[in-house]
C-alpha cells in the first residue's frame, strides 16, 4: 500500500471538522437498507481492533453493517453443456481470470467464459458498479475489481453489493484495493505454514504396491488426501467443505469473515 493512500483511508489528509451529515446517520441509513445486519448479530468492534487514530467525524463500523456481502458460486459439474455455453450468452461468469485479462481501470467489462440460463440459476448475479473482490487462491487472494457489466460470479469470489451513494462505494473500493497487499500476504503465509507441517512419504509403500507395480495419477491423488487429512487430524488443524472443496487451516488461524471485519466511516 502507498503510504499517501495508507493516510487517505485513514483519514490523515482531511481536516477534522463536521461532514455534510452526521456519520451516525448516515451510517443508520446504511444499516436499514442492508438486510444482512438485520439477520446477522454483528459483534461490538473491540478497542484493540482500533489500530489507528483517525478524525473525531469518523466512526468504526463493520462491513456487514453498511453493505451486502455474497459469496460466488459455481455450477456443478464444471464443463457440463447443461451450465456452461461455448457461446456468448447474456451470462457471464466471472472469475479471477477475468479481473486479470478482462478488465480496463478495475473495472470488469467482458469474461472468458459463459453459463446457460439454467447455469445462471446456480451462480452468483452482480450488477455493474458491485465490487468483487478473490478469495481463494494463495497468488490471487485479495485482486478487486468493480463490475462494469452485470454478470454471474463463481466461488472464489465474493462481492460487495449495492453500495450506496457513490462517493462512498468509490471509499469503499479504494480502502479494500490498499488493504489488498495484507490478504495475499496473509494467505501466503497460511499455505507456507500448512505445507511446512507436511511429511516426506512413499507412494509406492503407501500404496502396498511391489516393485515392478507402476505408481499412478489415481495413487498419487488418493494418499495425498489421505496424508493431508491424516496430519490435520494430528495437529489438530481445523477442517471444512464448501462448495465441494475441503479446506484446512491451522489451529491458530481464524476463518476470515468479511460481515466482522473493522471499517471506518
Amino acid at each position: 500500500m502507498s503510504s499517501i493512500v495508507k493516510e487517505a483511508v485513514e483519514g490523515r489528509l482531511v481536516k477534522t471538522g463536521l461532514s455534510e451529515k452526521p456519520p451516525l446517520t448516515f451510517i443508520e441509513e446504511l444499516r436499514n437498507k442492508n438486510s444482512q445486519s438485520e439477520k446477522k448479530k454483528l459483534k461490538s468492534i473491540s478497542p484493540d481492533e482500533k489500530k489507528f487514530e483517525f478524525p473525531r467525524n469518523w466512526i468504526w463500523c463493520r462491513f456487514g453493517e453498511i453493505t451486502e456481502i455474497v459469496r460466488g458460486s459455481s455450477p456443478r459439474p464444471k464443463g457440463s453443456p447443461q451450465y456452461f455455453s461455448k457461446e456468448k450468452t447474456e451470462y457471464p461468469f466471472v472469475k479471477i481470470y477475468d479481473i486479470t485479462n478482462y478488465s480496463e481501470n478495475d473495472v470488469v467489462i467482458d469474461t472468458g467464459e459463459f453459463l446457460t440460463k439454467e447455469g445462471s440459476n446456480y451462480s452468483r448475479l452482480v450488477n455493474p458498479d458491485d465490487i468483487i473482490i478473490a478469495v481463494s487462491g494463495s497468488g490471487s487472494v485479495g485482486k478487486i475489481a468493480k463490475m462494469g457489466i452485470k454478470g454471474f460470479i463463481y466461488d472464489g469470489l465474493i462481492a460487495f453489493r449495492n453500495i450506496e451513494p457513490d462517493y462512498f462505494r468509490e471509499f469503499l473500493f479504494i480502502f479494500l484495493k490498499a488493504k489488498s497487499s495484507s490478504f495475499i500476504h496473509s494467505a501466503k503465509q497460511i499455505l507456507k505454514e500448512l505445507i511446512s507441517q507436511l511429511q516426506k512419504v512413499d507412494f509406492r509403500i503407501l500404496a502396498g504396491l511391489k516393485a515392478d507395480e507402476k505408481v499412478t495419477g489415481k495413487h498419487f491423488i488418493v494418499y495425498s488426501v489421505r496424508e493431508i487429512i491424516k496430519t490435520a487430524i494430528d495437529r489438530n488443524w481445523g477442517l471444512c467443505k464448501l462448495n465441494g472443496f475441503t479446506y484446512v487451516y491451522t489451529a491458530k488461524i481464524k476463518a476470515v469473515n468479511f460481515f466482522d471485519i473493522p471499517v471506518f466511516w
